[in-house]
């Protein structure tokens, strides 16, 4: 009898909690395509303007080492493309206080790990890059972070292309054929 005022409201929370114990991606294919468009649209937005402001943040001297690191990972898990131009940039981070350190592990290996979550896709930019550089400690990096994200086989081939064509200078064409040899390609005299 004293129930009888709450039966509506149990009721209500039933109801308002049923849609949530569906299975995942159970109304998925009830979107009609336009909806299913729009919000891939809105997606793409939100991950733009996410990955720009990650960028800033990555970009600033004036924040601390973690928040730029924590910035870096994120772009990479979120594989957001732009951000591989300025990872590569950012590969030799200069911190004061460690000046002097070749490979700071506790630096480098969270930009090459970013780096390298991008897989093949930051291969043409990493690869060019590397050629182009004249910096011994960022091309060392480069090439670490090509072995370990596994993309050595697809940055042999492009290397190798670049080797090849006629349009680079002879060194950039002597340090592509040497950036094979190191990953792991076939030696200078075979080519």
């Amino acid at each position: 009898m004293c129930l009888k005022p709450l039966f509506p409201l149990v009721l209500l929370l039933i109801s308002a909690t049923y849609g949530n114990c569906q299975q995942p991606g159970a109304d998925a294919a009830a979107d009609p395509p336009n909806v299913l468009f729009r919000d891939a649209e809105a997606l793409l937005g939100e991950q733009q303007r996410i990955g720009n402001r990650l960028i800033a943040l990555l970009d600033d001297p004036q924040q601390p080492i973690e928040v730029r690191l924590a910035a870096a990972d994120l772009l990479g898990r979120m594989q957001y493309l732009p951000a591989v131009e300025t990872l590569i940039r950012h590969i030799e981070l200069q911190i004061p206080k460690y000046e002097g350190i070749r490979d700071n592990p506790t630096i480098t290996r969270p930009l090459m790990g970013a780096l390298g979550k991008f897989g093949d896709a930051a291969v043409p930019q990493i690869v060019d890059t590397y050629v182009k550089s004249r910096n011994t400690d960022v091309r060392y990096l480069l090439v670490r972070s090509l072995k370990e994200s596994k993309s050595a086989p697809t940055a042999i081939r492009y290397a190798s292309g670049l080797a090849a064509a006629k349009t680079e200078t002879e060194l950039d064409k002597q340090w592509a054929r040497y950036l094979v040899e190191m990953l792991g390609g076939p030696p200078r005299k075979e080519r």
